[in-house]
């Protein structure tokens, strides 16, 4: 049997509980991606590069959810009331969690100069966050594998950065 157009808000109570709902969903998927690859052993460079590699994999495998996450991230505004917003805000900071442990065991065993983990984590994945948005210049001004490359470069400058200091503490 089919389901009516408004069948789905028997279950939700509009839009933005149902836009909610999906970005628990998305960010679990991301958590587990980033997991996977910090847990994949090497040192921690090792394992930033294999997030890196994660988020680009994600970004292409999962391409509708990384688009909604785009969406909400480069959105001026926001769909959700602030309280509602707040909650998404704190579960999808657990999104962050795999890359601050590897940031942290970098600064344990002092392959990496004293930095703010969590901040550094933050840049970290909007940078190549910010990357990714150049894989539409495929063909263009980036050839197939010149988007590979920057992309590349981008986790490369980012893994120097903690190298020599990155994100002082504050």
């Amino acid at each position: 049997s089919e389901l009516g157009a408004g069948t789905i808000y028997s279950y939700f109570s509009g839009k933005p509980e149902i836009y909610a709902t999906l970005s628990t969903e998305v960010f679990d998927l991301l958590h587990d991606c980033f997991r996977s690859a910090a847990s994949s052993g090497g040192s921690p460079e090792e394992k930033l590069r294999a997030v890196g590699e994660a988020m680009l994999e994600f970004s292409e495998e999962h391409r509708s959810y990384y688009d909604f996450i785009d969406y909400f991230m480069s959105s001026p505004g926001t769909i959700f009331p602030p309280e509602m917003k707040a909650r998404i805000d704190a579960y999808g900071a657990r999104v962050l969690t795999p890359v601050i442990d590897v940031i942290e065991e970098g600064l344990q065993s002092g392959e990496f100069a004293a930095v703010d983990s969590a901040r550094s984590a933050l840049l970290f994945l909007g940078i190549l966050h910010g990357v990714i948005h150049f894989r539409k210049l495929r063909g263009t001004l980036l050839t197939e594998s010149g988007f590979e490359a920057v992309y590349q470069q981008g986790v490369e400058a980012m893994v120097d950065s903690l190298r020599a200091g990155g994100v002082a503490r504050t």
